[in-house]
């Protein structure tokens, strides 16, 4: 989220593991590497790290391992791209007896027909996610529409600390190594970003450009709009890819803008942050649909409530 605090300004931006700009989302937390390209667009498990560990730990939320009588073992493998709203999964592959060729021939046949259906659709740039075994996988998924994947034996409590970082929990999937799903073209991200000028002298205006495939792009674009009408220095206030932006005002003269991934938790990420700074007013004006194509200029004094 992106607030500013009237007569006196503090600007801040919510993101899940670092600021939510595409300048500064490059990192993950302790255990993971960034995967996609620039705008850390989602995090996996270090190698050898214990993140990716799913057998150990104490964490009970989530029944990691399900083997029916132990003679059958289905396996799966994950793959994500940066600008995808969704991830590939190739799963529903069993084999009656485990070992570890069969293991390492699953891991070439699921991963290969996997990455190979990303990139032709993506023109490239698709990676591995997770692989895994007889076992239900929980992923998050941000406000932004970042995906995390976190450590399984530590589920509840990295969803805690995801759902801290943001207005609204996160959002958590569970995916069976039995469930199998390639996606389509409409699965790519649309990104839009807005910005506003930097520091505490305002002009209350948000510019945000949508409709953009490159979360860059559309950085670029926002930024550029508000540095040509007001000929001051600007910056990202927030983004979303497939998702929409809220804007509102609180507290009568302040004013801020939220991402979601949905146009109701969006509104109710914005009455969130209203409550949560004891505001006697939230008032919810315009917001925007990254999937709609456009450059805005938002008036937060002028703008009524929607």
């Amino acid at each position: 989220m992106g607030i500013k605090f009237l007569p006196f300004a503090l600007a801040f931006l919510v993101s899940l593991i670092a600021a939510s700009s595409p300048a500064s989302a490059q990192s993950c937390p302790a255990g993971y590497f960034v995967i996609g390209g620039p705008g850390a667009y989602g995090c996996a498990p270090i190698p050898g790290s214990g993140s990716g560990d799913s057998s150990s730990g104490d964490d009970q939320s989530v029944t990691n391992i399900r083997i029916d009588s132990g003679t059958h073992y289905s396996h799966a493998v994950m793959v994500w791209h940066a600008d995808l709203a969704n991830v590939w999964i190739d799963g529903g592959i069993y084999f009656t007896k485990l070992s570890s060729e069969t293991e390492k021939e699953a891991d070439r046949s699921a991963g290969t027909r996997a990455l190979a259906a990303c990139n032709k659709m993506m023109g490239g740039g698709c990676t591995v996610a997770w692989e895994w075994w007889d076992s239900d996988l929980v992923m998050f998924r941000r406000h932004n529409g970042e995906f995390l994947i976190p450590a399984q034996s530590r589920v509840q409590l990295e969803l805690n600390e995801c759902s801290a970082a943001q207005a609204l929990p996160c959002e958590g999937f569970h995916i069976d190594a039995g469930y199998s799903r390639l996606l389509n073209e409409g699965a790519r991200k649309l990104y839009a970003v807005s910005a506003w000028v930097e520091g505490p002298v305002t002009d209350n205006k948000l510019y945000v450009a949508s409709g953009h495939r490159s979360l860059d792009d559309a950085a670029a674009a926002a930024i550029k709009a508000c540095s040509t009408a007001t000929s001051r220095k600007c910056e990202v206030a927030e983004w979303v890819g497939s998702g929409f932006l809220q804007t509102f005002r609180l507290n009568g003269d302040s004013f801020g803008v939220t991402a979601e991934t949905t146009a109701e938790r969006a509104k109710e990420a914005a009455k969130a942050i209203c409550k949560k700074h004891n505001s006697p007013t939230c008032e919810l004006q315009a917001q925007f649909d990254s999937k709609k194509p456009g450059l805005f200029v938002h008036d937060f004094k002028r703008a009524g409530a929607q």
